[in-house]
């Protein structure tokens, strides 16, 4: 189901843009001129109304046009992803043909530029292997195209060289972009909404695409927001609450850090000295954490020492801490330099829309 065609003076109509009246006078006319052109093979172009109510051109007679049949999803999500891309300020087009550098023939459902920048939105409603999804978007990698794959079956590799999500939803409930958690997904887990890291409106997804917050892995000069955790112990002597420092957790975008463990402070201020830093700057005003516990803290990894602020006694405490009475002492800033990367939970990385205040 394209929805661009040709006409006779080589101006490209566009089905989605065009109002009621003027779709029917279009219809009119080129039942008694004939003056419309498929761009993808030169046949000439019907105007047609779906039962749901979408504009779009057939061909008159397919010959040998490599165009396939489209359902009325693979429509709906084109007309989508050009309105995004336009919004965005890109140049958009649906049913874009092309050359490979080694001669391949490349058909895109949407070729947004922008600059030197261009973007292909590829829909694949049907099945298709990996092997046949990598092949055609070899084309377009020579092609100097990033080619985003949105295709209805879910398992599809995760690789830094295809950027894919999956489609879920209807066009009566609604349209969403799902994206994996990991390799292996089946079609009886797309419904399953623990099996995605992230699950979005397919205008929200297309908004993100084409404003560069789609993004593989951990972007460079990427900041993040830590929230520095503590628990308290009792003092045996005052019976006074003492706060511990037990661990960091936050976000890097769409990935989760630091879950607990040996990944606590401790750990990370005995490898990196500059978080210890960062974190006794954070955490200096506090008048109900005692400088020793700061200092000792970061000594040991399993056992946790400090005086207490308020009667100077040394405590002892073994790291088993009920995490139920964990709250937020501070928050520390961070630049995602190489070794955040092993305190990722996610691994391996993956494709996955960034929030707009961190994206690169």
């Amino acid at each position: 189901m394209p929805i661009r065609c040709v006409d006779d003076q080589g101006i490209s109509l566009e089905a989605s843009a065009l109002t009621q009246e003027e779709w029917r006078i279009l219809k009119t006319k080129a039942r008694n001129h004939r003056h419309l052109i498929m761009p993808c093979c030169k046949a000439h172009a019907i105007p047609k109304t779906s039962k749901l109510g979408t504009q779009f051109f057939a061909h008159k007679a397919r010959a040998n046009c490599l165009w396939k049949r489209e359902t009325e999803v693979h429509l709906r999500l084109k007309m989508l992803a050009i309105q995004a891309a336009r919004r965005a300020g890109w140049k958009a087009e649906t049913e874009v043909s092309g050359q490979a550098p080694d001669g391949g023939l490349w058909m895109a459902d949407v070729l947004a530029e922008k600059g030197e920048e261009k973007i292909v939105i590829e829909v694949q409603w049907s099945g298709q292997t990996n092997e046949e999804t990598f092949r055609r978007q070899s084309k377009y990698h020579s092609s100097g195209i990033m080619a985003i794959w949105l295709l209805r079956q879910p398992d599809f590799s995760i690789s830094e060289d295809l950027p894919a999500v999956c489609i879920g939803g209807s066009i009566k409930d609604g349209l969403k972009v799902m994206i994996p958690k990991h390799d292996g997904m089946t079609v009886s887990s797309r419904d399953k909404q623990k099996n995605w890291s992230q699950i979005f409106d397919i205008g929200d997804f297309f908004d993100a695409v084409f404003n560069g917050r789609f993004k593989f892995g951990i972007p460079n000069n990427t900041k993040g927001i830590l929230d520095i955790l503590s628990t308290y112990i009792i003092c045996w002597k005052c019976r006074k609450d003492v706060q511990v420092i037990t661990t960091l957790r936050g976000n890097l975008g769409p990935y989760k850090v630091l879950k607990s463990g040996e990944t606590g402070p401790q750990y990370l201020a005995k490898k990196y000295p500059d978080i210890k830093e960062r974190i006794i700057e954070a955490i200096k005003d506090r008048r109900d954490i005692g400088r020793a516990e700061i200092l000792h803290a970061f000594e040991e990894v399993y056992v946790i020492r400090c005086q207490c602020p308020k009667c100077g006694i040394e405590l002892q405490r073994f790291q088993n801490l009920n995490q139920y009475t964990w709250k937020i002492l501070g928050k520390i800033e961070i630049d995602v330099v190489k070794y955040w990367e092993e305190f990722i939970n996610e691994n391996p990385f993956r494709w996955a829309v960034w929030p707009a205040q961190v994206a690169v």
